[in-house]
């Protein structure tokens, strides 16, 4: 898939320019290793089955037995809230984790580095030209009225419309989507879905219908030396951007101590094992 890239920044203060320069209305997401492809979980499974015929076995099991660990008032009441949902928990789906933070996409870009020596990513997409595009693809193929609604509406759906656009036959689109009741931690991230039509096409081939000559200007990914790691951490957690604050509770709590070495370091304090090699942490 065509996308514009920005060779590899050479500084965190030319990262949250370029970053804060495209404006509001962006969607942002991270990777580890700039190599990473956009692939929801479901995508990523492996197996006999296709991505459409696992999700509709693993859809099934799930919402038969959620029921006995939810309380009444948790039950999803549509599709999209079922996703959203199982997503949360850990399942597979056809969703993939956005955010309209470039600093949480970047936090997430920094932490999960895989190689030190290599390139992260943060990926930004215009998410007004995602809609505008997406919506064109529905009114010519499946429904004007969901298409007028969706064009410059909420990422919000109503449970017909969305059935209907993403649960029907096969669509090739991708459109900014999130249930109408959000959950504790989407609200802390600041974030949003992005959800494909057609599944088994693969994520990226979704957008293979849109304008591909405007692309390179609406649909980025910035490439980032990951050597900046422990100075951008350290900058996001004075953001206080940390696992702790993005996933509440014990859990994201004790992952965060992964970190706490790098974060409680001064600079004074690096200055002096950089001079020191080997030198036993204080």
């Amino acid at each position: 898939m065509r996308h514009g890239i920005e060779r590899s920044l050479k500084s965190w203060d030319d990262v949250r320019r370029f970053l804060q320069n495209l404006g509001s209305g962006w969607l942002f997401r991270g990777h580890g290793n700039a190599a990473w492809s956009l692939q929801p979980t479901l995508e990523r499974l492996k197996g006999v089955l296709s991505a459409s015929a696992a999700e509709e076995m693993i859809f099934r099991r799930f919402t038969r037995n959620a029921y006995g660990y939810l309380q009444a008032h948790l039950v999803p009441n549509d599709t999209l809230e079922w996703l959203a949902l199982m997503q949360h928990h850990g399942a597979p789906t056809r969703l993939l984790d956005w955010t309209t933070s470039p600093y949480v996409a970047a936090f997430f870009a920094f932490e999960e580095v895989t190689d030190p020596s290599g390139t992260c990513a943060v990926w930004a997409l215009d998410g007004a030209w995602c809609r505008r595009q997406g919506a064109q693809i529905i009114r010519e193929m499946r429904s004007a009225e969901i298409a007028s609604v969706h064009a410059d509406g909420p990422a919000t759906w109503r449970s017909e419309h969305f059935d209907e656009v993403f649960r029907g036959k096969p669509l090739p689109v991708v459109m900014p989507v999130e249930p109408f009741r959000r959950n504790e931690r989407l609200t802390i991230q600041s974030g949003t879905f992005l959800c494909s039509g057609d599944v088994d096409r693969g994520f990226e081939a979704n957008f293979e219908g849109y304008d591909i000559s405007v692309i390179d200007k609406h649909f980025l990914k910035i490439e980032i030396g990951a050597s900046l790691r422990d100075s951008v951490l350290r900058d996001l957690k004075v953001m206080n951007i940390t696992r702790a604050t993005l996933f509440p509770g014990i859990d994201g709590f004790a992952q965060s101590l992964r970190h706490a070495p790098l974060l409680l370091e001064t600079p004074a304090m690096v200055a002096s094992r950089i001079k020191t090699p080997g030198a036993a942490p204080d």
